[in-house]
Order: structure tokens, then sequence, then C-alpha cells
């Protein structure tokens, strides 16, 4: 049963509010700002930006804004002001008047902020993924009107287990929590390198175990002081419906993927063509975001206990039987030409073992390699362009090798958590907040994918 028709619990929720959104000129706070001022009726929305290669907040919000993705609401970004941070300081450097406003007004915050380098060095990447969220949890202590905080985290948290269940464990594999956090903490740069392979065990990649960090850090210090919930989300992937089918501001998930065969260079996959598909569609993920919000704040304000539990939403499919295999001849059923179709779907190989992977790649190189030379042969390239399809294989080489450990398996799981939130929604609300993965229409998806791509491809040119 869902709610009554005449009750909108989500828009109710957030009107004439004032939120918070850390990380947001990146690919998900990008598109959260915008559902926000598109579908959202709030009072401010502050947007926490770092200074960046010379360009201040305001000019970096300026640059975010002139994105299409913001044409139709040219009026609402009024709405949005920047804060300029530094996210290595605690109070991130605020002045003490910008800092003691925020608290007085921020009453939702969407916590965005993470490094998605898979491989960065372990320091670098347990200072972004972990430290910049410790700080910002502990300054919202000081939040009296906060009713909700999203901590984006991913459903890979869980990655070296078989069942991933919508819970937090203590069970890093290098030993407990504060032990981890107080090396971490204390040793330097080199000396975390030369333990990385200990501390991460059976974890694929620094991004992924110090996220699963981050998340035994929210639960230990700060689940019982704050309305927190942790969004787990898999490859977010480009839009499915909103504000255009396909948009992506970049060339990472199916994007690398697209890319790669657009370039005729992508000849080789690491992955097991036969397991799921863990895909989200981005605009899901920004309505599933929302939502969450809205839940955390009904759990805390109907919870009796004096510790209330930490609610962990895992964002995936049940029922989707979508494999790497079908994404893949999605995408060369989306083609018109029939070359085109015969080449994307026929003229490529996978496997799982890696020694096959890297010499089937090895030939890939020199194949782009060929086709730069003739390219600047024929047509006089120069600079970059020396180097384009190497360039291009190598991008697509290097995100392949860093998701391989999500193709080449799959995983069991709980999503209740957020589906039991469709019984709160009205017909208008899941129709505006739909963020269920198995409603989507997986083939008409991937060919809005390969548009979007091939526009953003074309842009770049």
């Amino acid at each position: 049963m869902f709610c009554d028709s005449r009750s909108n619990k989500v828009l109710d929720f957030y009107r004439g509010s004032t939120v918070l959104v850390a990380g947001g000129t990146g690919f998900v706070g990008k598109a959260l700002l915008e559902k926000i001022l598109r579908s959202l009726d709030v009072k401010k929305v502050y947007l926490l930006v770092r200074k960046k290669c010379g360009v201040c907040a305001e000019d970096r919000l300026r640059q975010l804004l002139e994105d299409r993705l913001f044409d139709q609401m040219r009026e609402q970004v009024k709405k949005v002001e920047a804060v300029e941070v530094d996210y290595d300081l605690e109070c991130f450097g605020l002045d003490d008047d910008v800092a003691e406003m925020l608290q007085k007004e921020v009453e939702s915050v969407f916590y965005c902020v993470a490094d998605v380098s898979f491989n960065r060095p372990l320091k670098e990447a347990f200072q972004t993924n972990v430290l910049i969220g410790k700080y910002m949890l502990k300054w919202c202590l000081s939040f009296p009107n906060l009713r909700s905080f999203v901590h984006t985290s991913t459903f890979y948290s869980e990655c070296t287990k078989n069942f991933v269940d919508e819970k937090i464990a203590d069970d890093l594999p290098f030993g407990s929590y504060k032990l981890c956090m107080k090396m971490l903490t204390s040793l330097s740069s080199e000396e975390c390198e030369n333990i990385r392979d200990s501390m991460l065990g059976d974890y694929p990649n620094t991004y992924t175990f110090t996220k699963k960090l981050a998340e035994i850090m929210i639960q230990k210090e700060f689940a019982g002081d704050l309305p927190i919930g942790v969004y787990r989300p898999p490859v977010v992937s480009p839009t499915y419906r909103e504000p255009q089918p396909g948009w992506t501001d970049n060339m990472f998930g199916v994007g690398s993927f697209i890319s790669s065969k657009f370039d005729g260079v992508g000849r080789v996959i690491l992955g097991d063509l036969n397991q799921i598909s863990n895909n989200a569609p981005l605009d899901c993920c920004v309505n599933a975001m929302l939502v969450c919000g809205y839940d955390v704040s009904l759990r805390r304000s109907s919870c009796c206990q004096s510790e209330p539990e930490l609610t962990v939403y895992n964002h995936v499919s049940k029922m989707s039987k979508c494999t790497n295999g079908d994404v893949l001849r999605y995408m060369a059923e989306s083609r018109s030409s029939f070359w085109q179709r015969w080449d994307w779907k026929y003229l490529f190989t996978s496997t799982t073992t890696k020694w096959i992977y890297y010499y089937l790649l090895h030939l890939c190189y020199w194949y782009a390699g060929l086709k730069d030379l003739v390219t600047v042969r024929l047509k006089g390239a120069n600079g970059r362009d020396h180097y384009h399809y190497r360039r291009s294989l190598k991008h697509f080489a290097s995100y392949n090798q860093a998701v391989a450990f999500a193709m080449c398996r799959s995983w069991s799981s709980y999503n209740k958590n957020l589906i039991n939130l469709k019984r709160h929604l009205n017909e208008k609300e899941l129709e505006m907040f739909y963020f269920d993965l198995d409603d989507v229409d997986w083939p008409q998806y991937i060919k809005s994918c390969v548009d979007g791509i091939s526009l953003l491809l074309h842009k770049q040119l």
C-alpha cells in the first residue's frame, strides 16, 4: 500500500529548507544540485567549494552553472551560494561569522566528497575519503536545526564479501578500526605505502578500503549523535531520464567503454561478460539520495532508542539480469550503420586471465599507435593529436583495470531499506523521485548513454 495521494512527504520535507552540499562540483553533486533546484522548493542551497588552480569558489560555481544541465533554471540558481572552504582544516577554514550562519541555517546535508581515483596512495585516499568526512561530521554536531545528513559511500565498500547486507561491521583485514585510524593518521605517506598490501587485505584498491573505513568511522563516532544515513550506489553512469537522457560530463563508467568503441581501440576487456552489470543511472542515484534524506529524518524523529541504529541504503537491482555482455550488445545495437553494429558487437574479446589480457592489450596499443601514425600522415595532425588513439586506449584500459574486480564477479545483497521507501511516496512522488533500478529499460538506457557520450565527444573535438 502506498500513502495517500494528497500527501507529498518528500516535497513537504524539503519545502522552505536550507540545504548544504559538500562535493557539489563533482558528477553526482552537480546532478544533485540540479534536481534540488528543479524539483524542490528550497529556501537556500549552500555549496562547499574549494579554491582550485587559482580559481575562487564563486568563479567555480559560475563555471558549473554554465553547464547545459542548468539551462532551464536560470531563476532558481539565484538560490545557490558558494562557500569557499579548505578541506584540510577542521571547520574548513571558514570565518567565524560564515560558520555560525551555516550552523544556524542548515537543515539537510548531502556529503558527496570523494576521491574516486581507485588507486591513489593510501595516505592520500585516507585523507580525502575518511578525514574530510570526519571533519564534516564533527562540525555538523554544532548544527542545532540539522534534520538529516546523507553520506554517499559505495556498494563496493563490502566487496570482499559474497553477500552485502545493509549493515556496517568493524571487520577490517588489518585489525580494528582504532588501530587503522591511528596508523594512517600518524604514519607518513611512504610508510603507509609500505604497509598498503597488508592493510588492504582482500580489498582491490584504496578507494574501496577507505570508503569502508569511513563507514565504520560514522557508525562508531557519530551514529548516536547525528541524524545520518549511509547511501551505497554501485557504478554511477549517465542519466536515464532527467534532466536529459544520457547526460554525463565525464568518460568514466559506461562512458569509458563507449568512447573507446567510438575510437575503435577498445578491443579487449578484463572482465566476465556473464556477470551481472552493476550500474546505476545518475538521476536514479540523485532521487534515492533525496528520499533517503527524508527517511533519515523520519527514522530519527520516531526513534525512542538512546543510540539510534545507523541506516544503510544499498542501491542495487534485485531483479535485473542485465549482464556485462548485454551492455556491450545493447551498445552495438544502438548504432545505425551495419558496419558499426558488426564492429562493436564482434571485434572485441574478453578474459578474466590477466596475462592474456595484458598480451592482447599490448597488441591494441600497437594498433592504436598505427592509427595515430596514419592520422598524422593523412591529416597533418599535431600536438596532442599525435597520441589521440593511444591516449583513448590508455584511459579505457586504466579504468577497466580499476573496475575489473566488479566486472569479474557478482554479489548477493539486501536493498530493502531503500525499496521500502516507495511505500512513503504517493503517485506524484514515485514519478518525480524514481530510483528503483528494477524499472530501468536497459536497452533503451544504453542507447541513451551512447548518444550522450557521442555528444560529449563532439564537444571535445
